[in-house]
């Protein structure tokens, strides 16, 4: 369980604690009173109407009313929005994306719990809910994800990085809800990646470059699907790691842990202190990975 806060309109100082993760599943199988009441401003697109819609706040607990004086707890969550047109001078846009294609980005991001369409509609944008090592370093981890992103043609929301940051109920019965994401770690220092993943194209061609990290998630999964263990030779092991290391930086943990959890001795600790030694091995590259998932019949 992941408790927040929620609160029966924007307009509401006293909140109501909520499991985040029930929460979410609501938003793909919403009640009829949180459904109209989105489905209202999605017709309007009136601030009346949109204030009005119950809301959550991913990222802490309050007392009371929201502001960092009245903190309860915070989460191990951060919360960013992908939109498409900018909602001020300080906000970014993306207005040639294809949300579809980036829902399906998010999907292979192992610390991704949800990516949906956000309270305005299918077309204005999508809110992603990540789950995160530290719970007091919020910025820091909005940064490596705004910088990380940028690289890969996502611009997220600037105003995403606060714990007072409130979430409005919305409804998307076809969204991304992982309940067991793994949570996503940052290393003090992180090398630039040496590929680019691009999730998004132009709107009207939904155009989508498939590159290495595609590849390796395409094994990972059915790795995991046949439940073939191919990290159980050391040596293998170090090689995958060092490989993940080598061609995608801090954002290759992650792979990391998913294809060790498939051992059944894994380690959460050891996994993740084994990927921090693999920085010395940089010779080493993803083929190696590829390689040792094909001698065990897995191939992308």
């Amino acid at each position: 369980m992941i408790k927040c806060s929620m609160f029966n309109s924007a307009d509401d100082t006293i909140p109501k604690e909520v499991d985040l993760l029930e929460w979410l599943s609501w938003t793909i199988d919403p009640p009829k009173h949180y459904e109209d009441k989105v489905l209202k401003y999605r017709e309007t697109l009136l601030r009346k109407d949109k204030v009005k819609i119950p809301c959550i706040t991913p990222s802490a607990t309050f007392h009371t009313e929201r502001n960092l004086n009245n903190i309860e707890h915070q989460n191990y969550i951060i919360c960013f929005d992908v939109d498409r047109f900018a909602k001020s001078k300080k906000s970014v846009q993306n207005p040639c994306i294809n949300f579809d294609l980036a829902k399906e980005f998010f999907s292979k991001h192992p610390s991704c719990i949800y990516a949906g369409f956000s309270c305005s509609g299918d077309d204005s944008g999508l809110y992603v809910i990540m789950l995160i090592a530290e719970n007091d370093k919020l910025l820091e981890y909005f940064e490596h994800f705004q910088a990380s992103l940028a690289r890969n043609g996502i611009n997220i929301d600037p105003s995403c990085k606060d714990y007072t940051r409130c979430r409005f109920f919305s409804v998307d019965k076809e969204a991304y809800f992982n309940p067991n994401a793994k949570p996503f770690r940052l290393t003090k220092k992180e090398p630039e990646p040496k590929k680019e993943v691009v999730a998004v194209g132009r709107k009207e061609t939904g155009v989508r470059i498939i590159d290495d990290a595609d590849k390796v998630w395409k094994v990972v999964l059915e790795c995991e699907r046949l439940g073939i263990d191919i990290t159980s030779n050391y040596d293998d092991w170090i090689k995958i790691g060092a490989g993940f290391y080598n061609s995608f930086g801090e954002d290759g943990r992650n792979f990391f842990h998913r294809i060790s959890a498939i051992y059944p001795g894994y380690n959460e600790k050891e996994t993740d202190k084994k990927f921090d030694s693999c920085r010395k091995m940089n010779k080493v590259t993803l083929g190696s990975f590829f390689r040792i998932a094909n001698d065990y019949g897995v191939r992308y």
